[in-house]
């Protein structure tokens, strides 16, 4: 959970150096052009090296070691049970996914027209005549 929590804040840190190196001034900007890429890269470097480490040092669980191999693993996997089990994971994922996609939509729709318009009470009246 540390290692987490620092990567947050390194890829943070590298983010703000970012901004204050090459300022977003808009559309035609080397920021909007193709330095938002830059903490997406550090990151997958970052974590290639989490996943590397955590290979090479977590041993397998004994269940896993005493289980017996498949012969063709990706064939067990689509079929009976199994396809069943990873046909309902990929439903549930992608439903998630969609709902999720739609939220973000409908809400970035909403919470655009926030202040923009004063409410109805503080608008200015205008002289009756």
């Amino acid at each position: 959970m540390r290692l987490l929590a620092a990567g947050l804040v390194v890829i943070t840190v590298i983010t703000i150096v970012l901004l204050q190196l090459l300022p977003p001034d808009g559309p035609g900007s080397a920021y909007a052009q193709w330095g938002w890429r830059i903490p997406f890269a550090i990151g997958f470097v970052l974590s290639a090296a989490i996943f590397l480490y955590y290979l090479r040092s977590v041993p397998e669980s004994e269940l896993w070691t005493r289980m017996p191999k498949a012969d063709r693993p990706l064939r067990t996997l689509l079929r009976g049970r199994n396809a069943r089990s990873l046909g309902l994971a990929f439903l549930v994922g992608t439903g998630a996914w969609l709902t999720l996609d739609a939220t973000v939509g409908v809400f970035a729709g909403h919470l655009k027209g926030l202040g923009t318009h004063p409410p109805p009470s503080t608008r200015p009246s205008s002289p009756r005549r």
